[in-house]
């Protein structure tokens, strides 16, 4: 026969439950921080793997209580000593998150003066247990858990001093942060901010409810706050573009004779040529890696864009470099009036191109992507404006390249 009252199946259920629930999501949220490279989540994700800790003695006595009929041995006050020295370590990698957000350069000046109080709180834990807790065990042995009842002095000022960094940075100072802030950056100082302002408010009330009620608000509030502390942290879920296949010659010569699209005429370059502004020439220098010369027909790109009037020269490597490359930026860059960045995965992984479009970067020469991914393009390129490569249709290239170049670097008349 077993002992347990039906609250106390209710107590040690729920606990069980919010172990297993704060080791999963400690375990999920530091997982996402390496995934997403958001550190701040690895904080989150150790506060509830520390904070899971508390509830070990009351899921042991629980279980001791099923297979014995009886509660755990109390001798030493170890049970109490276990269930509360956590809260300051587990508090503290909230508070972190929030002074690092709040004053990520002045944060260890408010952090060392909450370390001396968590100190004081568990000196006065182990060395005066006596009056720190009062452990509550149940009238008829085995009919509920074993409890902690904690007094006002130490316990109650020193855990309203460390409660108190909680509410005033976690919950206020986000706050007030989201109120200064805009548009997405709000939305997530508040998601943070309401999480812990539940948090706080929630446990406040915890207290003074009955056993069946705790268990319900306990749950409600537990789910409310994570999915806010989590919306708060992860960035904009991003679309991710469709990879697209680079078609071989023979696919594009069927396709574009399919689609009707033309070839290259001279009278083309004639056209585009036409209504332009410009006080000097344009001198150009294009950047691509070596393996990407026919899947961007590099040369055909030079052939017609030297051949507009307002063009004095296309520069690219295979034609104009002797012997060094480092030689070869040196001389041709810092002349150059705009560079064009053929970008691709081969692009990505290529030292030679990545020098040349951090120089052209450093000496402030435009830059213009010429891309069929979005994700081959340069992290730093990517609010530049650039072109989607067209594997079809060369003379829109040649028209949309033209069309940014002087956009860029001249007056146009479109």
């Amino acid at each position: 026969m077993l002992f347990l009252s039906l609250a106390g199946w209710i107590w040690g259920i729920f606990n069980s439950l919010i172990l297993f629930l704060y080791i999963i999501l400690g375990s999920f949220f530091i997982y996402k921080s390496k995934k997403l490279n958001v550190k701040l989540l690895s904080y989150a994700g150790l506060y509830f793997l520390f904070e899971s800790l508390s509830t070990v003695p009351t899921i042991f006595d629980f279980v001791k209580i099923i297979l014995t009929n009886t509660n755990i041995d109390i001798t030493f006050g170890w049970v109490g000593i276990f269930m509360s020295m956590w809260a300051p370590i587990s508090l503290f990698f909230l508070i972190y998150i929030a002074l690092e957000l709040l004053f990520p350069h002045r944060k260890w000046y408010i952090l060392s003066t909450f370390i001396v109080l968590g100190i004081v709180y568990e000196s006065f834990l182990f060395l005066d247990m006596d009056n720190f807790f009062t452990i509550l065990y149940p009238s008829v042995p085995g009919e509920f858990t074993i409890g902690i009842y904690y007094g006002l002095i130490p316990f109650g000022i020193l855990s309203s001093l460390l409660s108190s960094y909680f509410f005033i940075f976690n919950g206020l100072g986000l706050m007030f942060k989201a109120f200064k802030s805009k548009g997405l950056i709000r939305k997530k100082y508040s998601f943070l901010s309401i999480s812990f302002l539940i948090s706080y408010i929630g446990g406040s009330v915890n207290s003074f409810l009955p056993i069946e009620a705790q268990v319900i608000w306990q749950l409600i509030i537990f789910f409310i706050s994570v999915w806010l502390l989590y919306k708060g942290f992860t960035p904009k879920k991003q679309v991710k573009p469709k990879k697209k296949k680079i078609p071989s010659i023979k696919e594009v010569q069927l396709t574009s004779y399919m689609l009707g699209k033309p070839s290259i005429k001279e009278d083309f370059e004639a056209d585009l040529a036409k209504n332009l502004e410009i006080d000097k020439k344009i001198l150009i220098f294009m950047s691509y890696a070596t393996k990407d010369v026919d899947t961007f027909k590099i040369h055909e790109f030079a052939k017609h864009l030297v051949k507009l009037t307002e063009i004095e020269n296309v520069l690219f490597w295979e034609e104009h470099m002797k012997d060094n490359i480092f030689e070869y930026m040196d001389e041709n860059l810092g002349k150059c009036d705009v560079m064009v960045l053929f970008c691709s995965e081969n692009a990505l992984n290529s030292v030679p191109v990545k020098k040349e479009w951090t120089a052209a970067e450093a000496i402030g020469k435009p830059i213009i992507p010429v891309f069929y991914n979005v994700n081959h393009i340069p992290t730093l390129l990517k609010s530049r404006l650039g072109i989607e490569y067209d594997f079809y249709d060369m003379q829109r290239n040649i028209r949309d390249l033209r069309n940014l170049i002087f956009k860029k670097v001249g007056g146009i008349a479109e």
